[in-house]
């Protein structure tokens, strides 16, 4: 294990690259977030502006970019009991045809959702409209059409068994472009107030309010516009990608990253129901999808909890919680 002298930090590993560690004391060295409790995990990795691999409450103040682009990405859990063998030709050839991956979303007719899954499909979108940054989305028809899609990079679709022959299907994606949207707004947010925009609005709003008080609201439009012309951006005082947002800003940030967490629960959801449906169809499921439903779980690990920690790379295990940690594709995951 690693410390970082003079700060309440925990590196639970002796085995980290450079980039890594200096990621790392960076973040530690902004006075804001110097006396903060970090802990990193032990299979950290150098990440866009910070680790992958980071536990921290960073009090009243958030990071975006520390979250980062696949906000509520995670891992779905489905257990079944297996009847018969199971055709892996046939469930690849339906993965292929029923779930995109890649940037593939659901343009094409064929690709629709049947109809029981739509009430989702309608419940994904209405989140999205709630966004408070729903005005700054780009492409929104497109975001819609993603639900049920698995996405690209380290995205997965596996199918398990344990030692006692207990089948397992497991989803990991998250929030698809809607999330890396959602981040991308809101730091750039975080440094254009670093920037003094925020100080700006203040005066802007309280002009509004002087104005309209002495009964000069034509004279208002002019004035905007020359405090506008004199404002001067200013660098922000630390890197763009470790700017933070606090008050109204962080507020707002909170909400829209926990809809795009239930955005990514959906998005799983109905991965994981397409998937079950169709062995039930070969007859290698035959019990009743209300009793699946309880076995069900996941773990989550790009967001921030109601405890106001964030992990970025790292998930909730507390005592008695289940959780799986995927390993390799030799290997799979650990329950």
């Amino acid at each position: 294990m690693k410390t970082i002298e003079g700060h309440d930090v925990k590196i639970f590993t002796d085995n980290i690259e450079n980039t890594a560690l200096e990621q790392i004391g960076r973040l530690m060295s902004i006075g804001t977030f110097s006396g903060c409790k970090v802990r990193i995990m032990p299979d950290v990795h150098a990440g866009a502006g910070c680790v992958i691999g980071f536990t921290g409450d960073l009090g009243d103040k958030v990071i975006p970019n520390i979250v980062g682009v696949d906000i509520g990405c995670g891992m779905l859990v489905q257990p079944f009991a297996c009847s018969g063998e199971i055709d892996f030709r046939a469930l690849n050839e339906f993965i292929l045809n029923n779930i995109p991956s890649g940037r593939g979303i659901r343009d094409k007719a064929e690709l629709v959702l049947p109809q029981p899954y739509m009430g989702r499909y309608g419940e994904a979108r209405e989140l999205i409209k709630a966004l408070r940054c729903f005005r700054d989305l780009k492409d929104s028809k497109r975001l819609y059409k993603a639900a049920g899609t698995l996405g690209g990079g380290n995205h997965f679709i596996e199918l398990d068994h344990d030692d006692s022959g207990r089948m397992y299907i497991v989803v990991h994606t998250g929030s698809r472009n809607l999330g890396k949207q959602v981040a991308e707004i809101y730091q750039k947010l975080a440094v254009k107030n670093m920037s003094g925009w925020d100080r700006l609005m203040d005066q802007q709003a309280r002009m509004i309010e002087e104005y309209k008080a002495a009964g000069r609201r034509s004279e208002l439009q002019e004035a905007i516009r020359q405090l506008h012309c004199s404002f001067r951006m200013q660098r922000p005082p630390v890197p763009d990608e470790l700017c933070w947002l606090e008050g109204q800003p962080r507020e707002d940030y909170l909400h829209d990253m926990r809809l795009c967490q239930e955005w990514a629960r959906i998005n799983r959801s109905i991965i994981i129901d397409l998937l079950t449906g169709h062995l039930r169809t070969q007859g290698n499921i035959t019990a009743a999808p209300e009793t699946l439903l309880p076995e069900r779980f996941e773990s989550v690990h790009n967001y921030i909890g109601d405890d106001n920690i964030i992990r970025k790379g790292a998930i909730s295990a507390c005592e008695g919680q289940k959780c799986i940690i995927p390993m390799n594709m030799r290997d799979g995951s650990l329950i």
